[in-house]
């Protein structure tokens, strides 16, 4: 018979939370009310048999023995069924009750039921309003079973086995039995899980009323046996043996494929290497936040987290250790959230975070500062101590995005202005975001540009500020599109570096640069280029090698070509940069560092450096005139540039009032739109053709 210790599954499910606490203060108040009222009736039904019990009928004792002892074991070893994914139990100790009832009387199978459960929940040591409850419910089933039976038979009566004409009331008093049992035990679980009783009805009324149903006819049988041998009794022992046998084997099979399909889905949710949840479950427990922030008027924050130098582990101490470090981290950052929060991997060395019910949304730069502490303890990877940083971009529902997949991007976002600053963590804003949608079609289009060559290099003069004559050009990279028109590099340069493009681009406009150095040297025009670098050339120790055939294949001097890079792109590995750059100075190449002012060099660190020029920031140099602290800052950059002896180079100057001043503070070089705007090689060719012709005279 089904009842709430006898039948839960042994997975977790409805049925088993409606019964697996230990304490009653866990039950809501009204089915805590529910299992008061069965237990007082059950067990004052119990109370009034026992006062009154007899045996009214003169049996073998040794029979009723037998059958005792057979509920007692009904209830200590239920049959197993698989149904399904899940295992249920069914007990046998009412069919034995039941035969009871139908030879010695309801108060004796009642007593028989109620000390057989009470001996079986002890021995298991279930808690004790269960125990309680599941007395009581038997007495209810079997009080009403008793009653339909002796409103409709004689029984139990004084002759041996039964009558044809009892087989009516057997039945009804089976299906009471069978009824009140699953009313009692499925309106406790309704009222526990908030769920509509009649749900649970159903469910339970279509996985047990054969198995039940079956159990309690025979119960009819066993009495006709027994008449004739309490020792033909025990054959009924073989068809529930073999029943239970072929339920156990079931059952164990359908255990094994539970858990092929627990691990199925947990391999499909979570990484294989860290066992963290993975970009699906993110993604949908992310959309689950935003809905519940939305109607509990709350905040909900998206972390992109990924690793500094992690490519360099994998090269220097193979994929293994790899991955070693990525377990220790996945550790170290579930430690550091809340058990509400998720840390998931999203592949490679990428991270992602939601912080779900967030009452105040600086709490996400907060716990975003904890963990990157978390990953300042140095990680132990086959003896070595290992250094290993990050970067983290926020993203913040609803400041940020009222979506999952928009929170997703812009934190993505945020995390790639965090890393270009070095700044650890980034919560995003719009100047952050150079992205649109429409931009990825120009990866394919970028791709074709670059193979037929349908980029232009555009030269912005840099001029001589005491002799106004063109020492210099910067190349700077065009694309004329066919729909968009000509595209500046803010528009695709970016896109490269996201690409994987961003090195045969620069590769071709070393190659064009010098091929137009070579023809201006042929004009005896003697000009230096000077070509932007990308942090990947910096890094690339062969970069040098490429410039040196370059060199040699257009006969140009290595010191008409001038490289420029920013200070950020030798932060990346400085140490790694500085042989680079080394390596190209040794080859008398000119090296710049672009943006001066801006970026993250020391001093010390600038003084290791083997560059000939600084090129003063036109953030400064355009307001110079107007902001006194602008002004400062450029004179002091042109007097440190002095003292390192090296040319300094003002970008930005575009009026007569700006150069002479930077004349009296001793700058060597102009470029800007006073000098020159970014022009076609053929219109520098011309202009320096025409009588090698001065800028205007102040």
């Amino acid at each position: 018979m089904w009842r709430p210790r006898g039948a839960q599954k042994e997975s977790g499910s409805h049925r088993e939370e409606a019964v697996k606490s230990s304490r009653p203060s866990r039950l809501i108040p009204r089915s805590g009310l529910y299992l008061a009222g069965v237990c007082l009736a059950g067990w004052s039904l119990l109370a009034f048999v026992a006062l009154d019990a007899g045996l009214p009928v003169e049996r073998p004792p040794v029979e009723l023995l037998v059958l005792i002892l057979l509920v007692i074991g009904g209830e200590l070893a239920p049959i197993k069924v698989g149904r399904h994914s899940d295992v249920y139990e069914l007990t046998t100790s009412t069919t034995f009750s039941f035969a009871i009832m139908l030879s010695w009387g309801f108060p004796t199978a009642l007593l028989a039921q109620a000390v057989g459960s009470l001996c079986a929940d002890l021995l298991q040591r279930k808690p004790w309003w269960k125990t309680l409850f599941n007395a009581a419910q038997y007495s209810l089933s079997l009080g009403v079973g008793a009653f339909l039976l002796g409103l409709l038979t004689d029984l139990p009566h004084n002759e041996p086995g039964l009558n044809v004409q009892d087989l009516v009331g057997v039945f009804a008093a089976i299906v009471g039995i069978f009824v009140i049992n699953e009313l009692l035990v499925t309106l406790a679980m309704g009222l526990h899980s908030h769920e509509r009783t009649l749900y649970y009805l159903k469910q339970e009324l279509s996985l047990l009323s054969l198995g039940n149903g079956m159990l309690l006819m025979l119960a009819p049988v066993l009495v006709v046996l027994a008449d004739i041998s309490y020792l033909f009794a025990l054959f009924i022992l073989i068809p529930l043996g073999t029943m239970s046998a072929v339920s156990l084997q079931n059952a164990k099979l359908v255990g094994r494929l539970k858990h092929q399909a627990e691990q199925s889905e947990y391999q499909a949710s979570h990484d294989s290497l860290t066992g963290l949840p993975n970009r699906m479950v993110l993604r949908d427990r992310v959309e689950q936040a935003v809905l519940a922030a939305e109607r509990d008027g709350l905040s909900v924050a998206v972390m992109i987290m990924d690793l500094d130098s992690f490519k360099e582990v994998n090269d220097s101490l193979g994929h293994h250790a790899g991955d070693l470090l990525l377990q220790q981290i996945a550790k170290r950052l579930t430690g550091a959230l809340r058990d509400s929060d998720t840390v998931a991997r999203l592949g490679g060395d990428e991270f992602a975070v939601l912080l779900p019910r967030l009452t105040d949304p600086s709490d996400a730069s907060v716990t975003a500062k904890k963990l990157l502490e978390s990953l300042q303890p140095s990680f132990n990877l086959e003896g070595l101590d290992l250094e290993i940083g990050a970067s983290i971009g926020i993203a913040v529902y609803p400041t940020n995005g009222t979506d999952g997949n928009i929170l997703f991007q812009r934190a993505d976002v945020a995390m790639y202005a965090a890393k270009e600053r070095r700044a650890g963590l980034e919560t995003y804003a719009a100047e952050h975001d150079n992205y649109d949608p429409s931009r990825l079609t120009l990866v394919p289009e970028l791709r074709r540009a670059l193979d037929q060559r349908e980029l232009e290099l555009f030269f912005q003069p840099q001029a001589n500020m005491r002799t106004r004559r063109i020492r210099g050009v910067e190349a700077l990279l065009r694309w004329h599109h066919p729909q968009r028109g000509l595209l500046t590099p803010d528009h695709f340069i970016p896109l490269s570096e996201h690409t994987g493009l961003i090195r045969p681009m620069t590769s071709y406009v070393l190659e064009e640069a010098l091929r137009q150095c070579s023809e201006w040297q042929d004009q005896g025009l003697g000009l230096y280029v000077s070509v932007n670098l990308s942090a990947q050339s910096l890094l690339d120790l062969n970069f040098p090698d490429e410039i040196a055939e370059l060199l040699k294949r257009w006969d140009v001097p290595p010191q008409w070509l001038k490289l420029e890079l920013t200070e950020g792109t030798l932060m990346g590995d400085p140490m790694r940069a500085l042989r680079v750059l080394t390596k190209l100075s040794t080859m008398r190449v000119s090296l710049a560092i672009d943006d001066f002012g801006t970026g993250y060099s020391s001093f010390a660190y600038l003084k290791r450096l083997p560059v000939s020029s600084i090129k003063i920031d036109k953030s400064f140099v355009l307001n110079m005139l107007d902001d006194e602290s602008d002004e400062v800052i450029v004179r002091s950059l042109i007097d440190l540039g002095r003292n390192l002896g090296v040319e300094t180079v003002a970008e930005g100057v575009e009026s007569e009032e700006v150069w002479n001043r930077l004349v009296r503070f001793g700058c060597d070089t102009a470029q800007g739109y006073l000098s020159g705007r970014p022009v076609c090689a053929s219109e520098i060719t011309a202009r320096l053709l025409e009588e090698n012709r001065l800028l205007p005279s102040v």
